[in-house]
């Protein structure tokens, strides 16, 4: 007989941000906004013109984000499991914001809720708009999820906003 793990059991909830928040950009936006435990939303202004944060955040999430990502947890008593995670991000964008949304989902886990997007709930939504001609506005908003390892990808997403570090962030866990 095959045990289930606590970490099995709640996989589905992290995914999914325990709501029906996560399903689509917007949703994330909203719960985030809110705050609690599981989200967060921040806003800042960088010293960079918005054509040059766009075009660096379009490279550095398809170069960094899209990762498969073993997760391996033991419990004690020689317990243990393995997850596999896969991070899709994709990037909108236009002549007066950029949208990057990153994805996560659990190809060993299948949502009963069949309103769960083919590549996953999103976890990361970044905003960025210019403010006047030097400078731009980051709005990102995130699930505290296992995998962006509270703000691993939050940070990420600033530090290319700035231009300050470009690079990938590790969402190993490890």
């Amino acid at each position: 007989m095959k045990r289930l793990s606590a970490f099995s059991l709640l996989l589905p909830l992290l995914i999914t941000g325990c709501a029906t928040g996560g399903l689509t950009p917007d949703g994330l936006r909203s719960t985030a906004s809110g705050g609690g435990v599981m989200n967060f939303q921040e806003t800042y202004e960088v010293d960079r013109p918005y054509n040059e944060v766009a075009k660096t955040l379009e490279a550095q999430a398809k170069e960094c984000l899209h990762q498969k990502v073993v997760r391996r947890a033991c419990y004690g008593m020689g317990a243990c499991s393995e997850t596999t995670l896969i991070l899709t991000p994709s990037v909108v964008h236009g002549e007066e914001a950029t949208e990057v949304h990153v994805q996560l989902r659990a190809p060993e886990y299948t949502p009963s809720n069949e309103e769960v997007p083919e590549d996953g709930a999103y976890i990361t939504v970044a905003d960025a708009a210019p403010e006047g001609t030097d400078k731009t506005v980051m709005d990102v908003y995130s699930s505290k999820s296992i995998i962006a390892s509270k703000t691993a990808i939050p940070n990420a997403i600033k530090h290319w906003a700035k231009g300050t570090n470009l690079g990938c962030p590790n969402l190993s866990g490890s």
